[in-house]
């Protein structure tokens, strides 16, 4: 703190600051010594006399308030990444957000300084955007894991089978072995998303489809199979 000593004090009366009588509430006191006015003078009063109104405004300042809102996005935009074009109710503004691949449901995204003006130079609020993503009829995400299913007849059940399954980036030939269980979970490996470093799977659950009726002759093989 510097401080600056006028040449003549005895034509200033600190009185207009303090009263008549002066004050010695505490901090430093610079003492007048003969000089007309008071005894001596409260440095920090005088400061805050002076200074004060600057100090209010400092205690003024308030950050803007944040805005929020929702997108709908699909589940191969959530897995991929994509755009979307908002328009601020407010101020008509539009804005051009970038939401990141592997978005999960219930994720936001932030942009900074979007949202309402600060007040007395305050920074402005933020636009905060939750990210609602669609089901699918396909995938479904837990994690960073994939889990689908196929569906396959019951003879491809005992005898077993290659059945095509649709991934999130292409469409592979999965083996699937003679005898396998309805409900059984086939793994793919590394057939999930990648987020936050680490590499998800994919799990497809094998249904077997039972037919509502069947022949005599079928009927017949069923008996002699059972045997």
């Amino acid at each position: 703190m510097y401080l600056v000593i006028l040449p003549y004090f005895q034509s200033f009366d600190f009185s207009q600051f303090f009263g008549a009588g002066g004050g010695r509430r505490g901090g430093f006191t610079f003492r007048t010594n003969g000089f007309q006015g008071a005894e001596s003078i409260n440095m920090e009063e005088m400061l805050s006399s002076l200074f004060g109104g600057a100090g209010q405004q400092r205690q003024q300042m308030q950050k803007g308030a944040d805005l929020l809102t929702n997108v709908s996005i699909t589940f191969m935009e959530s897995v991929k990444g994509t755009t979307r074009l908002l328009t601020l109710g407010d101020t008509g503004k539009k804005l051009k957000v970038k939401i990141p691949r592997g978005i999960d449901n219930g994720g936001r995204v932030r942009l900074r300084g979007q949202g309402q003006p600060g007040l007395y130079g305050a920074r402005n609020g933020d636009l905060i955007i939750t990210v609602r993503v669609m089901p699918d009829q396909d995938f479904k995400r837990e994690g960073n894991d994939i889990f689908t299913s196929a569906t396959i007849s019951f003879k491809e059940a005992i005898l077993g089978c290659k059945v095509s399954i649709k991934t999130l980036t292409k469409t592979i030939s999965l083996k699937v072995p003679p005898g396998v269980q309805p409900g059984t979970k086939m793994r793919l490996k590394g057939q999930g998303l990648a987020v936050g470093g680490k590499q998800g799977d994919q799990y497809v659950e094998i249904k077997v489809s039972i037919p509502e009726s069947i022949t005599d002759q079928q009927r017949k093989l069923l008996d002699e199979w059972g045997e």
